[in-house]
């Protein structure tokens, strides 16, 4: 059974890959349709050809080695006659295509990013909302409102900052500096509450923090 998950996980990873090296090569390819430029291979993989198909003057094709691909421009390495060539065509254009492979990622990773937090109905905030019955950061001083700016002068402004700056803090003696009425407080060695693991105390939250609702910005 492990050895089935462990093979269906590098499968997973291989499309994932190539699905990524797709959406890069494609950035290329319809940019050099769009500017006129001869496209005479456009192939996912490298090495042996395992199945292609020619349509108008492009060859398509996928490959054996699911390492790379590439989108073979006429004129791209030696210069060419052809009025469709790569180095026929202005300087904007050529920079335009070559640009547009790390675009197409950078705008695949912001859709997957916008698909995984649409599902969430809030997000979490750095203001404090709540605190447990005997708090030892509302016995520090501490008040509902306040929002967290450092942890042991680890800057924080969003909710995993704040998570990371505790996780890593001395539980003993916390240094916290918080936003008070538009006025900056500091809290010197906040003594939190801990947990025993393995041996190892561990920083136990005594707060909860306000949500903010999903909005067009988050």
């Amino acid at each position: 059974m492990i050895v089935i998950v462990q093979v269906l996980l590098v499968i997973i990873a291989v499309l994932l890959f190539g699905f990524i090296i797709f959406i890069h090569e494609f950035g290329h390819f319809m940019t050099a349709k769009l500017s006129g430029i001869r496209v005479n291979e456009f192939a996912i993989g490298m090495g042996p050809t395992l199945f292609r198909f020619q349509k108008g003057e492009t060859t398509y094709a996928l490959r054996l080695l699911p390492i790379g691909g590439f989108c073979a421009m006429e004129g791209e390495d030696e210069d060419s006659d052809d009025e469709g060539a790569f180095n026929n065509k202005p300087v904007w254009k050529r920079i335009l295509v070559v640009v547009m492979g790390a675009v197409m990622n950078i705008i695949l990773g912001l859709a997957l990013m916008m698909i995984l937090l649409v599902q969430q109905p809030a997000f979490s905030s750095t203001t404090i909302g709540e605190f447990q019955e005997g708090a030892a950061t509302q016995a520090a001083g501490l008040q509902v409102g306040d929002t967290f700016t450092k942890v042991d002068g680890y800057k924080v402004t969003t909710d995993r900052d704040l998570s990371f700056a505790l996780a890593t803090a001395n539980p003993d003696a916390v240094e916290i500096e918080v936003l008070r009425d538009g006025q900056t407080l500091t809290f010197s060695d906040v003594k939190f509450h801990t947990k025993d693991n393995d041996g190892t105390k561990v920083l136990m939250l005594d707060f909860y923090v306000n949500p903010i609702p999903k909005n067009v910005g988050l």
